[in-house]
């Protein structure tokens, strides 16, 4: 199992990442726009990408899926496009799992991997705030989503006449002596106040509660939370790949 060359592509509303792994160990990772998807394709002549044993693909943006999926059944032995069928090595505890994305399974599976076993609470910090909790018997409960940090920025412009779109600032100061330091910092402080809030709730009950933050925005949190919290860059793709192995394990 450890020798296999695994792949996992997560193809997002903006970005397709992908990654290399051999057995748990990540190898390579690279990143596409989610739109090229001949680019992903071309991807296989390369080869490093040969001799794989499988491929799992997480795919929450609107695209031709079915052609994708035939593409790369002709290209690679075992593939799987994830979703709430798919076995999994956790159990869905969720009312609708057919509106479950993809990339919270991934997530919540990974977090509770590396927290080997423990109750776990997986934050992603991209285009929304979203927060997967998994409890130590490997029971995926839901969680919570939220307005992620661009779109927070965007709506305090958009929906109000004087307001400036504000880019990121290095520092966020409370009080904020000019605009658009109030603005940066009622949306990083408020996100953070609402991470740490989340979290807060969860140790009430589950006081061994570990931690992972991840995303495309979650550095600008790092220094901004109260808790303790474990940075996990690649989460979800560490998630799909343990989906992966336990599928070819099964196979």
């Amino acid at each position: 199992m450890s020798d296999y060359s695994l792949l996992s592509i997560d193809i997002g509303n903006t970005n397709t990442k992908i990654a290399l792994f051999k057995g748990e160990t990540l190898k390579h990772l690279e990143i596409l726009s989610s739109s090229d998807y001949e680019s992903l394709l071309k991807l296989f002549e390369e080869d490093k990408y040969k001799d794989l044993r499988g491929v799992i693909v997480s795919n929450v943006a609107a695209g031709d899926e079915k052609t994708l999926f035939s593409r790369l059944t002709n290209l690679i032995p075992f593939v799987i496009f994830l979703n709430h069928q798919t076995p999994l090595p956790i159990s869905i505890s969720y009312q609708t799992p057919q509106t479950l994305g993809t990339d919270r399974i991934a997530a919540a599976c990974a977090a509770w991997y590396k927290s080997d076993k423990n109750p776990s609470l997986a934050i992603t910090c991209g285009t929304c705030v979203i927060y997967d909790f998994i409890d130590a018997s490997g029971n995926y409960h839901g969680g919570a989503i939220s307005p992620g940090l661009w779109q927070r920025l965007r709506a305090l412009h958009e929906f109000s006449a004087r307001l400036p779109l504000v880019k990121p600032l290095k520092n966020s100061v409370f009080p904020g002596r000019n605009t658009d330091q109030s603005i940066w910092a009622g949306v990083i402080r408020g996100m953070a106040f609402e991470i740490d809030g989340f979290i807060n709730e969860l140790r009430q009950s589950e006081p061994n509660l570990h931690v992972y933050l991840s995303g495309g925005d979650a550095h600008y949190f790092a220094t901004q939370l109260k808790n303790s919290i474990f940075a996990a860059p690649n989460l979800i793709m560490e998630g799909l790949n343990q989906i992966l192995l336990f599928n070819v394990k099964n196979r």
